[in-house]
């Protein structure tokens, strides 16, 4: 989620893919959303790694997480590929750039109501995965309703909250950022896949 955060700090949209999709399926996704940039996680690093080696798909940039002990042999396939036109960073490299602008006072690039701010991809159980185009203000106005549904009935200092979708399923989407914008002392999100 705070790649998400950050993504939208900055009016770049994401798109959604569920990780346990099969490889051609997020082929799909890439193919018809375009992304420009991938983040990939040790589990997801795999399936990009296997992705990239058969086409770039215009993608600009991997960036991925994790120990260098779980991603350094997909990392290396991802470096190894002969004239690949993508760079491969991990999310530390952008962190302290990050730390870096701000201290040099760049500026935020809010989005607007109206920028779309998610393509939100179904998990594709009855065909192809569909591509729903979110705007800034549709999430909000999910998450506000969220608020106004949940806001009263549960105690954010004691209370947890326990899920089983994934963060690529629109109603995780919500109420986890719905719970992120307003978790503060010992309440915590556990989302389990």
């Amino acid at each position: 989620m705070p790649s998400t955060l950050g993504c939208f700090t900055q009016s770049i949209a994401i798109v959604t893919a569920y990780d346990s999709m099969d490889e051609n399926t997020i082929r799909y996704i890439i193919d018809q959303a375009d992304p420009k940039a991938i983040f990939a996680d040790p589990n997801t690093l795999p399936v990009v790694a296997s992705l990239m080696r058969r086409s770039s798909h215009g993608i600009k940039a991997v960036i991925y997480s994790g120990k260098e002990s779980e991603v350094s042999e997909h990392v290396g396939r991802l470096e190894g590929i002969e004239g690949r036109s993508f760079k491969v960073t991990h999310i530390d490299e952008y962190k302290a750039k990050s730390t870096e602008a701000n201290e040099d006072g760049a500026e935020v690039a809010y989005p607007q109501s109206e920028d779309v701010a998610c393509i939100m991809y179904t998990s594709g159980s009855t065909g192809e995965p569909k591509g729903v185009q979110l705007t800034h203000g549709n999430l909000m106005a999910a998450i506000g309703s969220a608020a106004a549904m949940f806001g009263d009935q549960w105690n954010k200092h004691e209370d947890v909250v326990i899920s089983y979708l994934p963060l690529a399923h629109v109603l995780e989407f919500v109420l986890s950022h719905y719970l992120a914008s307003v978790v503060s002392g010992n309440a915590f999100i556990l989302s389990v896949d």
